[in-house]
């Protein structure tokens, strides 16, 4: 019984510490996130070194889109969930975790044939 209790308490634990980004390759998902996202411009980073959404005194959550090349999280004005890189013609670029600002857990890249 230890022993079955031991391996849950591990498998809760590392669960939680490194967390996939969300998958932006998949154009359905894609489609619902663009949906959601402020363009970047509707922003702005404020002495604090957090972002607000223009004329709004609370840090901003939720959903950006920059250029077309950029999707991204902020979580109370920071970069903070799944990022996206868009080659010029949308093809998924790069995918990577951000974490309170910094980049975190998993990073994938892709030439631009794809592979």
């Amino acid at each position: 019984m230890r022993y079955i209790i031991s391996i849950f308490v591990c498998i809760i634990l590392f669960s939680g510490c490194s967390k996939k980004p969300l998958d932006l390759g998949n154009p359905k998902i894609l489609q619902q996130v663009k949906s959601k996202a402020v363009p970047f411009e509707q922003l702005q980073y404020r002495s604090d070194k957090l972002h607000y959404e223009k004329n709004s005194d609370k840090p901003y959550t939720g959903w950006v889109i920059d250029n077309d090349d950029q999707l991204f999280q902020l979580k109370n004005g920071k970069p903070d969930g799944t990022a996206g890189l868009f080659y010029p013609d949308g093809q998924l670029k790069g995918l990577f975790s951000t974490k309170d600002g910094k980049t975190d857990g998993h990073t994938r890249e892709w030439w631009p044939n794809g592979d």
